[in-house]
């Protein structure tokens, strides 16, 4: 079930930039703040430096920040746009690009 906080914390996830690191990810903010991303190799989850996910990360170990659900989305986009440089795309009746 889907709570409000989650439903305004998914919103907001469409305003943050992320970039690749060296290290993982870097996340920037609306308010400019950066923020680390990485995925930890013992758990194979992902995991951000906010004050939001460390809080709540021991609570709900599903649980998603923005700056998480940003990584998200900027990983299946880069995805789509392998598939596709791949010829692997599909259209709607299940076809290849090619």
């Amino acid at each position: 079930m889907t709570s409000e906080a989650d439903e305004k914390r998914a919103a907001r996830s469409l305003y943050v930039e992320v970039e690749e690191a060296e290290w993982g990810w870097r996340a920037r903010s609306e308010s400019g703040t950066e923020y680390h991303l990485v995925l930890d190799p013992k758990s194979g989850q992902l995991q951000c430096s906010c004050p939001d996910f460390v809080y709540r990360s021991d609570m709900a170990p599903d649980f998603e920040c923005k700056h998480i659900r940003a990584l998200i989305y900027f990983l299946g986009r880069r995805y789509l746009e392998i598939l596709h440089h791949l010829g692997l795309g599909y259209d709607r009746r299940g076809r290849t690009d090619n």
